[in-house]
């Protein structure tokens, strides 16, 4: 019986060790084929941004969209959860990109915001924003690529500044590390 509470224990304790990307539906890579026109679009589940450090946890998540009708660009699309404690209804108003000391900048589109109720057990109104930045898709190639890249998120609350050259720090997976993913599967059907 001892033996096999400590084997419940260990196991049960194991598991918590179990990074977060480990989770179904974080940096999915789906592919589709439209039945309305029959074009084929790829699509990244969202995905964690890396501070620097593993341990603080940044808003934004990217997720991202690609669609053969229209091959030159991909859509990354900018979510941030908040509450009526931080950051409700944060609108996302640009993107900024560092690439080994070449910077881009790209506006990011109408903001789409989404109550997902109250939560009497925190006090709190939960939301989420999600918006979208049109990039070239050669320039896709260029932050992937580099060896420095820093992406300043610039927000109606301030700015969140995220560290991307960073894909995997061995504890989590990060947006360059599904990006790349998402590269690979599009460079397949273009």
């Amino acid at each position: 019986m001892k033996k096999t509470i400590v084997l419940l224990l260990a196991l049960g304790l194991g598991g918590c060790q179990m990074p977060v990307n480990n989770f179904s539906g974080v940096g999915e890579i789906l592919v589709k084929e439209s039945t309305f026109d029959q074009s084929v679009e790829v699509t990244m589940t969202k995905t964690h941004n890396f501070s620097g450090d593993d341990y603080k946890a940044l808003s934004t998540q990217f997720s991202a969209h690609w669609n053969k009708s229209t091959p030159e660009y991909f859509n990354l699309i900018l979510e941030m959860h908040g509450s009526s404690d931080s950051q409700l209804y944060t609108r996302f108003e640009r993107v900024m990109f560092n690439v080994d000391g070449d910077l881009f900048a790209f506006d990011a589109g109408e903001n789409m915001y989404t109550d997902n109720g109250y939560s009497a057990f925190a006090q709190s109104v939960y939301t989420q924003t999600k918006s979208s930045v049109r990039i070239p898709y050669s320039t896709l190639d260029k932050i992937l690529s580099a060896e420095d890249v820093n992406i300043r998120v610039i927000t109606s609350q301030g700015y969140e500044d995220i560290v991307f050259n960073v894909a995997d720090s061995g504890r989590f997976k990060y947006s360059k590390y599904y990006l790349l993913k998402f590269k690979s599967k599009v460079d397949t059907l273009i």
